[in-house]
């Protein structure tokens, strides 16, 4: 159970850095303040290089250090198969739960089919997962 919460929190920083879209500032604060005592945050954030204001800024940065946070996080919570591809089976579940309850599915399918064959070998690999977000926010708008 507690892998599972660490899994989800480590999914709700990738999918918060990665979206720039405005919420309301009393919502991201707690996210904010959230993801800070996550597990692994700290560790992420030493052996990126990645300043903390870099990656909680919209629109998110995309600098090499923060694709390195974002591919530690995703590692610390295995997010990421074997060979590099990512895990699409909590995909649905954790985003729904954990960031949007009302997501459209529209949005979701957008995501996974621009996330298909992506695959997550080296931090800067992160560049095409955060336009895959930005993308599937432009076509739901």
């Amino acid at each position: 159970m507690a892998q599972f919460g660490i899994r989800v929190a480590g999914f709700l920083l990738i999918c918060y850095i990665s979206l720039a879209i405005a919420i309301d500032n009393e919502m991201r604060m707690k996210f904010i303040e959230k993801i800070q005592k996550s597990d692994g945050f700290d560790d992420c954030l030493k052996s990126s290089g990645a300043k903390k204001d870099d990656l909680f800024v919209l629109p998110p940065k995309n600098t090499h250090e923060v694709f390195c946070f974002k591919k530690c996080m995703m590692d610390k919570r295995e997010m990421i198969n074997a060979d590099g591809s990512i895990k699409f089976d909590e995909f649905d579940k954790n985003f729904k739960e954990q960031v949007f309850s009302d997501v459209p599915q529209k949005f979701l399918d957008a995501m996974k089919k621009c996330m298909e064959d992506v695959k997550i070998t080296k931090c800067d690999d992160l560049q095409i997962v955060s336009e895959c977000f930005q993308a599937a926010v432009k076509s739901n708008n």
